[in-house]
């Protein structure tokens, strides 16, 4: 396990990572798990769990380590104050790699596979066309209601839209149960309980939830045209928030799932569709 960095080490990588002259006071990144700026992601991450549900550092590692070759990290940036102030680990579905966290704990927890909460729930169960918000933390300073809003617009907008380019037909998590009403009543109930609370993690209650992306985006652009134009828009918060670059980010998952997909496999093509 690595060492775990001390603060003015992150600031320096923040710095190093970031658009240095934006002008917006927050903005929107990707790291795939190789590169430096995913430490910025998990030192957020490691922090947030200690506090909200004394996972340790070495819990964690024990948890994610095997996920890492499949993951990549989103984070808010405060660019004035270089602190990360939200993030979200996301695994995705690399032929021959781990598989989806959230779906593989399911059963040992709540006593029924992931294909049959589905099914109960009259949904199709689709793993190779699902990602997996592993983590989901924002730093206590950045939980007032004005910035927690935006921090979650902000991640949800980048894997949003990122998955629409990928064709994702599931996003899938579980999470604990107070995030999980606050994510559903900024988010206009895009996220769906699949089963009943249960400890997880050291968190008291927690619940396995997906969100139909493609499905949640029309009902969004039907129904509520200022949402709609906040997460899959997203010009009225361009001042506040610097958007994720898209382009550059479709390249990093690209290449995270050849170089993954070929490690594992070189005679089998990656799931996500191009």
């Amino acid at each position: 396990m690595n060492p775990t960095p001390h603060a003015f080490e992150i600031k320096e990588l923040i710095a190093s990572s970031i658009d240095v002259s934006a002008p917006e006071p927050f903005g929107t990144y990707l790291f795939a798990y190789d590169e430096q700026g995913a430490e910025i992601a998990r030192d957020l991450e490691r922090t947030v769990f200690l506090e909200a549900f004394n996972n340790t550092s070495s819990l964690l590692f024990d948890e994610y380590h095997r996920f890492e070759r499949a993951s990549i990290f989103i984070c808010v940036i405060d660019h004035r104050r270089r602190e990360c102030a939200g993030m979200m680990r996301v695994i995705l579905p690399v032929r021959g790699g781990p598989g989806l966290k959230s779906l593989l704990d399911v059963e040992p927890i709540w006593k029924r596979s992931a294909a049959t909460l589905f099914e109960e729930a009259g949904l199709e169960y689709d793993p190779d066309q699902s990602w997996d918000i592993a983590t989901l933390a924002v730093a206590r300073e950045y939980r007032t209601a004005a910035s927690l809003g935006l921090m979650h617009i902000g991640l949800y907008q980048a894997i949003a839209r990122l998955g629409r380019h990928f064709g994702v037909k599931w996003l899938v998590a579980i999470l604990d149960y107070a995030v999980y009403r606050l994510i559903r009543l900024q988010l206009r109930r895009c996220f769906v309980a699949l089963a009943e609370e249960r400890s997880y993690l050291g968190s008291a209650r927690s619940v396995p939830a997906c969100c139909a992306l493609q499905i949640a985006e029309a009902e969004t652009r039907e129904n509520d045209s200022i949402l709609h134009e906040l997460i899959y828009v997203g010009s009225t918060i361009k001042p506040a928030l610097r958007q994720l670059d898209l382009s550059s980010a479709i390249g990093r998952v690209e290449e995270l799932v050849d170089v993954s997909s070929s490690s594992n496999d070189r005679r089998q093509a990656p799931r996500i569709p191009r």
